[in-house]
């Protein structure tokens, strides 16, 4: 019959025929043509030596998984796949059950247990001709299904028995997805124990104790425990408007670039929804990169600490150290022991301590599911006789008004998902033990936190910007602020002496044109200083607005200031060395045309710079450790732009070829040695000293620059000195000589008779700077 049936499963594939149909078809065919034998359930270790002899039968087939191999490995003896230890639980309430005369006083309460995959196989065959066996033999008179501890076998089994054809109710006793809710595709399961989705309401309700607001998922969406879990989440946090930062379906191979993703969103609180194997890689991966409590906070539903340790692949020392701290979300089932149950016992004395009852925390729930089958037909004695219809809609209704206190807690059962409203017990691992710190009741929506936890961490690391040093960015702007206020002074000096002939000798409209490149650089500086006043984590627009005015101020002020010297030495050149070439190109206006024509490619590239590609924010993070081993979050923040070296390889190029065209001249002309050329050698000086800074003072701005955020004070300093120091020489060097001599000398204020332009003399002294 297993050929037949498999054989039946690759045909159905094949024509696209739904799973559903496929299963009711599989059914049919193998009642109809008599395949089901007892030879089928020979590995079943599940006997029914619990239910005595009885006249009146009404038969619970009791589903419960028997562990074998998966794939030829042999399958982790878990709670929920230890099915043989569960059934002295279920026959305790069926000998309970059976000893009280108000409750089905007509009839008696009898098992038909047999095997079904154990959690995460395959589900076929045997699951479907354990149910097949039974549900469709009228000798059998099965009034209800119970066990169901696997997911994925209540998911095939649940499909089919509530369907017209088989009329079954179900209690699964087993943990179940939150897509089992849909009565549609589930018609007629209860569950003892809630849903997954239970978890995640658990998880928001901690969420607001510990004031968390932000939290990663990792999730598991390929088994069918998962199923619908994750969107379940996604829409609980959106409705109590926490942040959900990051979500990432697991694997072995993107594990890597999950724990990257974590590390760069800076998150703190993750949650892990998947199987125990995963769960184990994540705890190993977190200890490789000590990513542990108490700077950060796992959280994990299911799974036991000896499970997590059997499951890790990086060992029993590391993993015991990565549980450290670890939250574990497990259903609670274990009531209180002095709590009276529906049976009249104590929980203390119906599941004594060290007994093989007591083994199995899902024996309580397989106890749960027998008694809530029990108290359910015990209301509906009078149509247990009738159509299969009458009674599956009449136990139904009573189903849902159950109520009694089971070994695994209160029993009632939501009418709107059919499930019981499962206490969630909350363990924090401690020394390597699971310690119970509280629980969460899905009744009133309330967590309850019995042992204080201590230093439990915000969702989010102290942030920590990467700036220039307060004291360095003030001295900075005081040391702008007052060259700002000497070019002003200067400026003002120049204009009182604007008559005097030492100052239109050197060509009033030049100066002006140095005195503006003086002042974009003293803009630029004081932008440099103020640059780090203006980071925000929360806009970054500020910062990015003063990185591309810096750009333009200190660009076109050295090219202002380069460019008209190089028109000035230029002309003293032809003067002197090429006369002949002398013409109308020297006038002010020509030479003012020149200087603009030279800062002109530098003002197109900034244009498209700014224009195609500004330079933003750029933000760089990492998580540190503090000397108390408290991490915090040191943030960076930079000016870039996609394509930054396309813009400003060029921009450095067109000004290192003017400034060495300056240069050029000023060793050209250092021979010039008149009395009226006597500030020359000054000028020159202000060239060779420029462009010494110049020359080391850019190099290691862009250094320090591209390395780590620790150097950010060095990258400001050398930065801040080219920029300061190219203004203040400019005055200093050019402008200052002038005054001081015009201040002493009062004869240099004296008019100066008029005579041709090719009077020695006064070439020299109008050529004069």
């Amino acid at each position: 019959s297993v050929p037949v049936v498999e054989n039946l499963y690759c045909f159905a594939t094949m024509a696209s025929v739904s799973y559903r149909e496929l299963l009711l078809l599989t059914l049919i065919i193998i009642k109809s043509e008599g395949f089901l034998d007892s030879s089928l359930c020979s590995s079943n270790e599940i006997t029914t030596t619990c239910n005595g002899e009885e006249t009146e039968v009404l038969n619970l087939l009791t589903l419960l998984p028997c562990p074998t191999t998966i794939n030829g490995s042999a399958v982790l003896a878990t709670d929920r796949n230890r099915g043989k230890d569960m059934l002295p639980a279920a026959c305790l309430a069926v000998k309970r059950i059976n000893d009280m005369s108000d409750i089905l006083p007509d009839y008696k309460i009898k098992l038909v247990p047999s095997c079904t995959e154990v959690c995460n196989e395959t589900v076929f065959p045997e699951s479907l001709t354990s149910f097949a066996r039974y549900a469709f033999d009228s000798d059998c008179s099965i009034v209800g299904i119970v066990g169901l501890l696997c997911p994925s076998v209540t998911d095939v089994i649940s499909r089919l028995a509530g369907r017209p054809e088989v009329r079954l109710l179900q209690v699964s006793a087993g943990d179940s997805p939150h897509s089992f809710a849909n009565n549609t595709e589930h018609p007629g399961l209860y569950r003892i124990v809630s849903s997954s989705a239970v978890y995640n309401k658990a998880l928001v309700s901690i969420m607001k104790v510990f004031q968390w607001q932000r939290i990663s998922l990792f999730f598991n969406n390929q088994q069918v425990y998962f199923t619908g879990t994750k969107d379940e989440f996604v829409r609980r946090i959106e409705e109590e408007n926490l942040q959900l930062s990051l979500t990432e379906e697991l694997s072995a191979s993107s594990i890597s670039q999950t724990f990257d993703d974590l590390q760069i969103d800076r998150l703190r609180i993750a949650y892990g929804s998947m199987r125990i194997d995963e769960a184990a890689l994540v705890l190993c991966e977190a200890h490789k990169r000590n990513l542990l409590w108490p700077n950060y906070v796992w959280i994990f539903h299911d799974h036991t600490i000896a499970d997590l340790i059997a499951n890790s692949n990086c060992g029993e020392v590391n993993i015991t150290r990565a549980l450290e701290g670890v939250f574990l979300f497990r259903f609670g089932l274990l009531p209180d022991s002095d709590t009276q149950l529906v049976s009249g016992q104590t929980s203390t004395e119906e599941f004594p301590d060290g007994s093989e009852l007591a083994g199995n925390k899902y024996s309580r729930a397989v106890y749960d599911s027998i008694w809530t089958f029990a108290l359910a037909l015990n209301r509906t004695q009078n149509v247990l006789n009738s159509s299969a219809l009458q009674t599956y809609s009449v136990i139904e209704r009573e189903m849902q008004n159950v109520r009694f206190s089971g070994a695994s807690g209160a029993i009632s059962f939501n009418n709107t998902t059919r499930e019981a409203n499962t206490t969630v017990n909350i363990y924090q691992v401690t020394g390597g033990e699971a310690v119970y710190i509280g629980f969460y009741s899905p009744t009133t929506n309330n967590i309850t936190l019995y042992n204080t936890i201590a230093d439990v961490p915000s969702d989010r690391f102290e942030t920590a910007f990467v700036k220039v040093p307060l004291g360095l960015r003030c001295a900075a702007l005081g040391s702008a602020a007052v060259l700002f206020l000497i070019t002003t002074i200067s400026l003002i000096m120049f204009i009182a002496f604007l008559d005097t002939p030492d100052i239109k000798a050197a060509s009033p409209i030049l100066s002006i044109m140095i005195f503006i490149g003086c002042y974009f650089l003293n803009v630029a500086a004081i932008l440099t200083a103020l640059r780090d006043f203006t980071i925000q984590e929360s806009n970054t627009t500020p910062y990015a607005i003063v990185c591309n005015c810096e750009v333009w101020f200190a660009a076109l002020g050295l090219k202002l200031i380069f460019s008209t010297l190089f028109v000035r030495l230029l002309r003293v050149y032809r003067i002197f060395f090429n006369y002949s070439k002398m013409g109308k190109l020297w006038s002010n206006g020509s030479m003012f045309l020149m200087i603009l024509l030279m800062v002109l490619p530098s003002v197109i590239l900034l244009l498209l710079w700014t224009t195609i590609d500004p330079l933003r924010t750029k933000i760089e993070d990492a998580v540190f450790m503090a000397s108390s081993d408290t991490p915090f979050t040191e943030i960076s923040q930079s000016c870039s732009s996609e394509y930054l070296p396309a813009w400003l390889v060029p921009l450095l190029v067109y000004g290192t070829l003017i400034l060495s065209l300056v240069v050029c001249l000023a060793i050209k002309t250092r021979k010039v040695t008149l009395d009226t050329f006597r500030d020359t050698k000054a000028v020159n000086s202000f060239i060779f000293m420029t462009a010494i800074i110049l020359g080391i003072c850019i190099p290691f701005t862009i250094l320090f620059t591209i390395t780590d955020n620790k150097t950010a004070s060095a990258s400001f300093v050398f930065q801040f000195m080219a920029i300061l120091l190219t203004s203040a020489l400019c005055q200093v060097l050019l402008f200052a000589p002038k005054y001081f001599t015009l201040l002493r000398d009062k004869t240099h204020r004296a008019p100066r008779r008029k005579i041709s332009f090719v009077d020695t003399g006064y070439a020299s002294r109008t050529l004069s700077f």
